[in-house]
């Protein structure tokens, strides 16, 4: 099973300071395998809707979701199931259904106390007897930990976004790697990462250097089609109506950030 290590979406999604994230956001989470693992490392802080980020206390623990997708079709519209599995090196594990049309479009069709929704959580324990707060924080919690995956699922779809598979067992002394072998011990697993190429050109501009981080957010911008038959057209020379495949471009706003990503912008 393929494994993906998303500990940089994980770590610039929590340092945006958009802290609502709806569906819109994450404009296409088509499953890039039928099965595959996601992995990453609960950030410092939790987003919390309409409000200022909270202290994380969960920070620093292991988190990995296994994702299964299937084909199915609910209420008229085809597309895709998610059946996850959220575990952990601590005591809270959980699972959740996501649903996507057959262009990985979030679809509210899944009913949940009365009205629908595009994807749910379920808890492997009873938080009944939890105060309203504290039945919030779980579900801030868990929020937190699967929109920072549908954003990497949606980053996997463009265009200007490649997978970089990594062998950490490579960044290991040779005596380690004996002595692991002596003693029969598993090498590391090796995992994919995701690359975002999209503000390179940005960040080498005069205009940009000595801010504080890249000062540039990622923007996903959704496939479209779009008409070039009147005017110049298409490069000053093409006419029709051309689809433009989804990808990801820098918008300066105020995000800041004071460390580099693995991301490669």
């Amino acid at each position: 099973m393929i494994t993906f290590n998303i500990d940089n979406v994980v770590e610039y999604y929590n340092e945006h300071n958009q802290t609502e994230w709806n569906d819109i956001d994450f404009p296409n989470i088509a499953p890039p395998f039928l099965n595959f693992k996601m992995k990453f490392t609960m950030p410092k802080y939790i987003k919390v809707k309409n409000a200022e980020r909270q202290l994380n206390p969960l920070a620093g623990t292991k988190w990995q979701t296994l994702w299964n997708a299937y084909k199915t079709t609910i209420k008229g519209i085809e597309g895709w199931m998610y059946k996850s599995i959220v575990v952990s090196d601590i005591e809270f594990d959980f699972s959740f259904e996501v649903f996507c049309d057959k262009n990985g479009v979030l679809q509210k069709v899944i009913d949940l106390y009365g009205k629908q929704v595009s994807s749910i959580l379920l808890l492997q324990k009873s938080f009944n007897n939890l105060s309203d707060s504290g039945k919030q924080g779980i579900s801030d919690t868990c929020t937190t930990i699967l929109q920072p995956q549908l954003l990497a699922l949606s980053f996997m779809h463009c265009k200007n976004v490649k997978t970089e598979e990594v062998n950490p067992n490579l960044a290991l002394p040779n005596r380690v790697r004996r002595h692991w072998a002596k003693k029969g011990r598993e090498p590391l697993e090796n995992y994919h990462i995701i690359n975002i190429y999209p503000m390179t050109n940005v960040k080498d501009n005069p205009i940009y250097q000595g801010t504080k981080g890249s000062n540039i957010a990622l923007t996903i911008c959704r496939g479209h089609f779009k008409d070039y038959r009147k005017g110049k057209g298409l490069f000053g020379k093409y006419h029709g109506i051309f689809w433009i495949e989804s990808f990801v471009k820098g918008a300066k706003n105020e995000l800041n950030v004071d460390k580099d990503y693995k991301i490669k912008l």
